[in-house]
């Protein structure tokens, strides 16, 4: 765990040479989530993880570290990953140095410290979902234990997905190629792990799609399977607006009229209370409109949810007239989020 998820920062000084250093980079996969093929058996899952060698031939040799005939130079360059195996085994940020025993026979103490002090090459690993920066830069997908798996399920099936232009993971767009045979059976199993980017871990998340793999095979059942994901995200936010501003409108003198006149008044515990409600039941809106690829219906059935959500959440506030009044005034907020439902249409 530490090679791959170890923090930067401060570590066991190391000196080699000239050089003495007691600070590390993060280790490749430090807070991210990665995907990896479920199949049936243990052999499925094998045969449908292993990634195309051909994407990360760089000419170079390919060798794992313990393969090679000596130990690499702390101080040199890291050696650019020839092939899958280095790409998988030889980013590594961490070393481990041991004691031996006075007869040479045994390990007798181990400490972690740096592996290099220069930049590692740039990689892209396989089992990652990599996605775009304002700026136009690639960066890994990072983990979100908040966040239920079903809402990057998108990124699983197209090379483009959302805002974010989200590129699925390689390993993924080549099992295509077992369309008539794995494909329809694989599911994908996700493990992620909530961290910041020094020291501080979080929460370790797992997740398990259904076997709908096959979805990337129909370009048009795919893109409006990322069109629902974010009618549904886009949902939320429109809701967490009304029920934060409804909160803020019943607690300002303004009462929902103009710009609040007071600063000092917080968004308050409702928001984070339709979070909660929303996305707890969204999952299941959500998969059912993938299985009877009725998509129309998922989308008024989120729109449903949020202003079931919003009713329940603000039911808490009571009758009273400037209450009720601000609640009224605030619902609307949530229709913005789909723009071609009217509020006099049929959401059920």
């Amino acid at each position: 765990m530490q090679l791959y998820y170890g923090p930067s920062g401060q570590c066991t000084p190391r000196t080699v040479g000239a050089t003495a250093a007691g600070n590390s980079k993060a280790g490749p996969l430090r807070r991210t989530i990665s995907f990896h093929p479920l199949g049936r058996t243990v052999f499925q899952s094998l045969v449908a993880g292993i990634p195309p060698a051909y994407e990360y031939r760089t000419g170079g040799p390919d060798l794992a570290p313990w393969e090679a005939d000596e130990l690499p130079n702390p101080r040199g360059v890291p050696p650019r990953p020839g092939g899958i195996a280095g790409l998988l085994t030889g980013r590594f940020q961490h070393a481990v140095l041991l004691e031996r025993s006075p007869d040479s026979e045994f390990v007798v103490d181990a400490w972690i410290t740096w592996a290099w002090r220069d930049a590692e090459f740039p990689a892209k690993d396989p089992y990652l979902v990599y996605q775009q920066s304002k700026e136009g830069t690639a960066y890994a997908r990072q983990a979100d234990a908040s966040r239920a798996l079903w809402r990057d399920f998108d990124s699983l099936l197209l090379e483009d997905a959302g805002d974010e232009h989200r590129c699925r993971p390689v390993v993924l767009g080549v099992i295509e190629d077992l369309r008539e045979t794995l494909l329809p059976l694989l599911r994908v199993r996700a493990f992620g792990f909530e961290q910041d980017g020094q020291t501080r871990d979080k929460e370790w998340t797992s997740g398990l799609t259904p076997a709908l793999l096959a979805l990337a095979r129909e370009p048009a059942v795919a893109r409006a399977v990322s069109d629902l994901r974010q009618i549904a995200e886009r949902t939320q936010a429109h809701l967490r607006w009304a029920l934060r501003d409804a909160w803020i409108a019943i607690n300002d003198p303004s009462n929902g009229n103009g710009k609040p006149q007071r600063k000092d008044v917080s968004e308050g515990p409702w928001p984070a209370q339709g979070a909660a409600r929303y996305w707890r039941r969204a999952e299941r809106i959500f998969w059912q409109a993938v299985n009877d690829r009725d998509f129309d219906a998922g989308a008024r059935r989120f729109l449903r949810l949020g202003l079931d959500v919003y009713d329940e959440v603000t039911d808490s506030a009571g009758a009273m007239p400037r209450a009720k009044r601000a609640i009224e005034l605030k619902r609307g907020l949530i229709f913005k989020a789909h723009p071609t439902a009217g509020k006099s249409k049929e959401l059920a």
